[in-house]
């Protein structure tokens, strides 16, 4: 089922700020801590393993994901690895990735006939665990929309 995961993305991640930002809200919010492209494609050895990157203006990260469970409607858990690359302003970084694939409504037949054009999201949450210049521990929720 790692093919579901696989392809290209478009990855948010957003601040985790409880008080409200604004009284009245604008028709743009700005919380995005992070928009970037996410790419992931089946590892071919590994059934249940992903690789890929995720790549933003000025940085990037090399990712190894893992695919934890999958149950009959699509639902798919899966743990993802961002380490930084040598030589590079990402270089020791670590962030460690939680997340599942939103669920497709299933509906019994008859009612499969109705056409629902959903895109693939993925969300989850995403940790800081080393990062020069920032705290580990900063946790941010994320959303991938497939692109």
């Amino acid at each position: 089922m790692t093919w579901e995961l696989s392809g290209s993305w478009t990855y948010r991640s957003f601040e985790n700020k409880p008080e409200p930002i604004y009284q009245t809200p604008p028709q743009q919010a700005h919380l995005i801590w992070l928009e970037a492209a996410l790419q992931l494609r089946q590892v071919p050895t590994d059934a249940t393993g992903l690789e890929g990157t995720i790549e933003w203006s000025g940085g990037g990260l090399d990712l190894k994901a893992t695919v934890l469970w999958v149950d009959p409607h699509g639902h798919t858990v899966f743990d993802i690895v961002g380490t930084g690359r040598r030589d590079t302003d990402t270089a020791d970084w670590e962030y460690r990735y939680h997340g599942h694939q939103t669920p497709r409504l299933w509906l019994p037949k008859p009612l499969d006939v109705i056409q629902i054009n959903q895109v693939p999201t993925l969300r989850g949450s995403v940790i800081r665990v080393h990062g020069e210049g920032a705290p580990a521990g900063y946790v941010a929720p994320f959303i991938a929309v497939k692109r």
